[in-house]
């Protein structure tokens, strides 16, 4: 129960008294069959309308349930709608025990008399004093929870010589409630959620006033056959945390008009200091960060309400949350009104106050976060006869109980009229529409217990019900999902639809409005054809954010917030040839991006193109590009033209300046920041090299027509002093707190944005360079624990806290949490916060596998037993196994924190398999396996060099992670030797493999082959042509820049392939491939050379059994062309083989520029291993 459980644990005495069950004994069985229906038990598929006689005593209520009957007929038992009456209460903060048992005994004997079953809306926070208020029948003065500061919540923090937050106030502070649009008392204070010391009293409470007789009679009921009596229990009442620090209530106090929380915020370790810098660590507000907080808090109390009743035994079709996470009277109050999954947990059905007057609500966004939170059906906890005739009425009965509603309530049963009044009339339209619901007049053909399954019903277009695919409209391609605007006025974008509705608000004049990415947002995919162009179809041009036209056109500048928050824009595209081309077009004065990244996507356009914004007169800052620009002038990788400032930034991608210099028309502002730079460029970094004009390589500024390109405010930086932390550390010398880190791990390293896994950098005393390192880890000892804390403390407290006293830069760098160049009590505080389990930053905690602050044995059986057994539960104890900071956890961490030598985990063999010097492999085979696959490593060299050496570290990691791998060196092809002999050679080398395994009492049963340019080729080529005569089967292959089609004219007559590549002349490139063809390089015409060529091509031998396959290609590859990976991704297509096209939009023969394309590779490389070769592990 998140960290909920954490305080549970402190309670000592248990109350419950009632059997507990498992959730299979108590669970309705549901099934969901091929068609998508679900099936349900009879009990579990009543579906009801609920009338809530909201103001009136329970002893009171026969009366109304009467009136129920005469009015709406009997209940039929058989049916499976039903209608109930709801009674308020029991109230569990206010009222006795007794009183309680009371209530509920009352009301049951009530629901069998005149057999009208029976919904209870319990209090579970807001202490309502419609009936009892301050005059409780809890008189016991240690259970009034709302006079004891240890079990009520607080408006601040604790200030020096108070015992409580605010308590310097001489009181605690009243809740209030807004029921009635102001707000009025209903209690003397309102209880903190996580207290042990309130939990404990209310866990008592609920359990013996409510949950004992609740089941004497539920289980009674059941074994008579009328468990319909019970509809159902509201556990919550719009279950919040009061926020009202923008608000003006005359009534309120001053001290009043504030954020609660602070009481629960404490329990978890914050206070006043911890919270700013959490809010600078997540880039949001204080108040957002409260709130955000808050919302794990209200979401472990819901859960721990619902779970007590899920172990009594009740079924989770009849346990129900309750919160008001939609626009009401104070909709701005988020904290009040949490998002919606907040009600979402493993024991209810979850519930929402939805109506259409005082509760607004968007049914397919609740239904679309409930698919994505893996549920299907919800209940209106609290609705009201809101509509204004028959058929409104009945279009909600459709939209609802017709749909995934459990159930819906019509609170104010025994008010006549008014606003909230249900009249007690044949004429009146709720009235006859109930009727004809319970008469199976609506929706005749449905049964709940036969439901449609809400899968069909998560993207659905709001405008015309069509379905949505990453937001948007498979029906009308304009129609976009419409994002959702959180309380501080932000945008989240979560698909391309989103971002695309975003764009077209600010280009038809909505420019100031504010948004924030929640994930990463890829906008195309599957758009070349085989040639290498763009597709015309299935290819979505991007239009950018904000216009800059002509005298004659509409300029519309973007003057809000775009915040990347570390997030990824790809697959963006715009090649329309157009001035002003870039994901932003225009940004005005007042408009800000910040923590954006956009890479894998090109922008060709005239004049004033970039990759992230063509126009900037606003700030751009801690962002970074990767994408390929081309253009004209005003070209650059972070702005075209910049007339206001960028800050902190880099760019890896190519600035390509396409237009011819001469003396009157010379290329010019081609730079690869900024094309040119009429404001402020600050701390910026590009990659050597990557900017070009004409052929000529530019600097970080464009140069002008009649200058020179510049490097003010720009600096330029290889590649290894990307990947090595340098430019990390250098942007993060430009900012106060924690910003950027490295990413470090197996496929490469880039600088990134907090919000991404990072590691920390710091800079050596020395110019040795830089070391990418883990946050708290002062000692190096690859743990994190008490003897830090001291180094810490004493930094802290002496002369050596500043960058420039500190005695180590790598130990300072490490202790500076807050990024602001001093060690100070703020990074203190954020230590503490990381040994005792309350930290939001990605660090490093190798050893401290159980977050306690000590490496001990226990953390180190843990940490072993995990790491074999790959069961990672959660990101902390992947990264108390994460000792060598590489982002993973296998055995290279096993073999560096315990000394476990590589050599306890596999056996090596150096094998010479033929005649030939060159016949050699290379054999990693694991110990304890009995059957294992194996991966094929083919090196690469245009078949005329290199060796298996390439593959020395992968082979080892392969080992260790309990895979067999061989690196096969195979024979040179030359006038004597042609590819099909290089297929005999690997198939040799194989069947030696296999005889080696057996002797070694292990069986190798099926291969993974991989390699990249010649190595992909024959890795291709083997596991297609060779499948029947292999010694070991193949199951997949991973190829990387392989040629698919030699047949390809590119081949074997391509001036440019020659003359970019250095491959010589064209002779010398038809009889490498003459050679590897095995007939004469020679040919009279291009037709005989293709025939010729077609041999050796792995396209040409794809039939319905071709092993899946893997294709990693560089867009811009000019030796082995991209087209080819299109036609083997058509042609695997057409014979319906499993395969991933990877594309990388900006690179070449070689994959390094598009670094989240080879992190893409990486992944799919060990999914493809454990998917095909895990089968035959043992």
């Amino acid at each position: 129960m998140r960290a909920l459980s954490l305080i549970l644990a402190l309670l000592l005495v248990s109350y419950i008294g009632v059997p507990v069950l498992g959730a299979d004994d108590i669970e309705s069985g549901i099934s969901v069959a091929a068609d998508g229906t679900i099936t349900a038990t009879s009990e579990d598929g009543v579906q009801y309308v609920v009338f809530m006689v909201t103001n009136v005593h329970y002893k009171s209520l026969e009366p109304y349930v009467s009136e129920m009957v005469a009015l709406h007929g009997e209940i039929d038992s058989s049916s499976d709608r039903m209608y109930a009456f709801g009674v308020v209460g029991p109230m569990c903060l206010t009222q006795s025990i007794e009183q309680m048992n009371e209530e509920v005994n009352t009301v049951f004997a009530l629901a069998e008399k005149y057999n009208v079953p029976v919904f209870f809306q319990m209090d579970d926070c807001t202490n309502y004093a419609t009936e009892f208020g301050h005059d409780a029948t809890i008189d016991d003065e240690g259970n009034k929870f709302y006079d004891d500061p240890e079990m009520c919540e607080w408006i601040a923090f604790p200030k020096e010589g108070e015992e409580w937050g605010g308590q310097s106030y001489g009181m605690l502070p009243r809740w209030h409630c807004n029921w009635s649009g102001t707000p009025f008392a209903t209690a003397g204070g309102f209880p903190c959620f996580n207290s042990p010391k309130y939990l404990a009293w209310y866990e008592k409470q609920v359990t013996e006033g409510f949950i004992e007789p609740l089941l004497e009679n539920y289980e009674r009921l059941k074994a008579e056959g009328k468990a319909y009596l019970l509809a159902g229990i509201n556990t919550g009442w719009e279950t919040q945390i009061p926020d009202y620090t923008d608000k003006t209530y005359a009534s309120l106090e001053e001290f009043e008009k504030a954020q609660y929380g602070m009481h629960a915020l404490h329990n978890l370790g914050y206070d006043a200091e911890s919270i700013f810098d959490e809010a600078v660590t997540r880039m949001l507000s204080e108040t957002e960060v409260i709130r955000e907080l808050l919302y794990e808090v209200i979401a472990d109390y819901i859960e721990f309400t619902c779970k007590m009743f899920y172990d009594a035994g009740i079924e989770k079709s009849k346990i129900f949350s309750h919160i008001v996470s939609v626009s009401s009277y104070l909709g701005g109050c988020s904290t009040e009104y949490p998002p919606t999954d907040v009600c979402i947990n493993d024991y209810c059905t979850p519930g929402w106050t939805m109506s259409p007057k005082t509760c607004n609500y968007n049914l397919a966004q609740l239904e679309k976060e409930l698919g994505e939170n893996g549920r299907n059906e919800y209940v209106n906890a609290e609705g009201y006869a809101h509509y204004d005739d028959v058929a409104t009425c009945t279009a909600y009965f459709e939209e609802s109980l017709c749909g995934n509603a459990k159930l819906i309530t019509v609170f104010g049963y025994d008010q006549s009229s008014g606003t909230y009044g249900y009249e007690k009339s044949e004429n009146f339209y709720f009235v006859k529409v109930v009727k004809s619901w319970l008469a199976r007049e609506i929706g005749p053909d449905y049964t709940w217990a036969k439901r449609p399954s809400l899968v069909a019903k998560l993207n659905i277009c709001k405008t015309c019900g069509g379905t949505l695919s990453n937001g948007f409209c498979l029906t009308d391609n304009s129609h976009y999902d419409v994002p959702f605007k959180d309380a501080s006025g932000f945008y989240t974008i979560k698909n391309a639809g989103n971002l695309y509705w975003f764009r077209d608000q600010v280009n038809n004049g909505n420019n100031g409005i504010f948004c924030r990415l929640a994930c990463d947002i890829s906008d195309n995919i599957d758009i070349y054809n085989s040639d290498g162009s763009l597709k015309s179809e299935n290819f979505r041009a991007w239009t950018p954010i904000g216009i800059k036209g002509s005298t004659s056109s509409r300029s519309v500048a973007f003057n809000g917030v775009f915040d990347g928050r570390g997030y990824t824009l790809r697959n963006f595209y715009n090649v329309n040839g157009d001035d002003y081309t870039a994901f932003i077009g225009y940004l005005g004065s007042s408009g800000v991006v910040r923590n954006a990244n956009i890479s894998s996507s090109y922008f060709k356009g005239a004049q004033y193109v970039s990759g992230l914004v063509a126009l900037n007169e606003g700030t751009i800052q801690n962002s970074y590009s990767s994408c390929a620009v081309a253009g004209t002038r005003y070209l650059g990788g972070i702005a075209g033209q910049n007339e206001g400032t960028i800050i902190n930034c880099y760019s890896i991608g190519g600035v390509t300046g396409t237009g011819t210099s001469s003396f009157f028309n010379p290329a010019y502002y081609v730079g690869a920041i900024c094309g040119d730079n009429g404001g402020t460029v600050s701390n910026c970094y590009y990659l050597t090299g990557s900017a070009t004009a004409d052929g000529t390589t530019q600097l970080g500024i464009g140069a002008s027509r009649w200058g020179s390109s510049s490097d003010s405010g720009t600096t330029s930086k290889e590649l290894a002093q990307f990947s090595s932390g340098e430019v990390a550390y250098l942007l993060q010398s430009g900012n106060g707190y924690r910003i950027w880190g490295q990413k470090s791990n197996n496929y490469g390293s880039l600088p990134v944005i907090s919000g991404k896994p990072m590691h920390a950098v710091a800079k050596y005393d020395s110019d040795e360079g830089y070391s990418v390192g883990s946050i708290c880890d002062l000692n190096n000892d690859r743990s994190i624990g008490a003897s830090d804390y001291q180094i810490f403390v004493n930094m802290a407290l002496g002369d050596n806290n500043t960058e420039e006293t500190a005695e180590d830069s790598v130990t300072f760098a490490r202790a500076d949490i807050t990024g602001d160049r001093v060690v100070n009590v703020l990074d203190v505080f954020d230590a503490l916060r990381l040994y005792y389990g309350h930290q939001k930053l990605d660090v490093f905690g190798a050893g401290d596998f159980n977050g306690d602050g000590v490496c001990t044995d226990e953390d180190t059986a843990n940490i072993k037993q995990t790491v074999t057994n790959k069961n990672f539960v959660g990101k902390s104890a992947l990264m108390a196994c994460d000792f060598n900071g590489d982002g993973s956890a296998d055995g290279y961490d096993l073999e560096e924190a315990f000394g476990i030598s590589a050599v306890d985990n596999y056996v090596y063999f150096d094998t010479k398999y033929g005649d030939n010097e060159r016949h050699y492999f290379d054999l990693y085979i694991p110990k304890d396996k009995k059957t294992v696959g194996i991966v094929l490593m083919l090196h690469g060299g245009a078949w005329m060099f290199g060796d298996e050496n390439e593959f020395a570290g992968r082979l080892e990691q392969l080992a260790k992670e309990g895979y067999a791998g061989v690196a096969v060196r195979y024979r040179y092809i030359d006038e004597n030797v042609n590819l099909d002999d290089l297929m005999d050679d690997i198939e040799q080398a194989m069947g030696l493999v296999k005889a080696i395994g057996e002797s070694h009492g292990v069986e190798i049963s099926g291969f993974l082959s991989t390699g990249g340019s010649a190595g992909g080729h024959l890795a291709l080529h083997y596991a297609y042509s060779r499948a029947d005569s292999s010694p070991i089967l193949p199951k997949a292959v991973v190829s990387y820049c392989g040629p698919a089609d030699l047949a390809d004219e590119y081949y074997y007559y391509n001036e440019d392939l020659q003359s970019n590549n250095g491959l010589g002349d064209e002779e010398y490139v038809s009889m490498v491939l003459g050679y590897a063809s095995g007939f004469p390089h020679t040919y009279e015409t291009r037709a005989q050379a293709k025939d010729a060529l077609k041999f050796v091509s792995p396209i040409y031998y794809i039939d319905e059994n071709t092993v899946p396959t893997v294709i990693n290609h560089g867009v811009m590859d000019n030796i082995v062309p991209y087209r080819n990976a299109v036609s083997l991704d058509a042609k695997l297509t057409e014979y319906g083989v499993t395969h991933v096209l990877n594309s990388y939009p900006t690179s070449g023969h070689g994959l390094e520029l598009d670094a989240e394309n080879m992190a893409i590779a990486e992944q799919l490389f060990w999914e493809y291993i454990k998917k095909y070769l895990d089968s035959v592990n043992a």
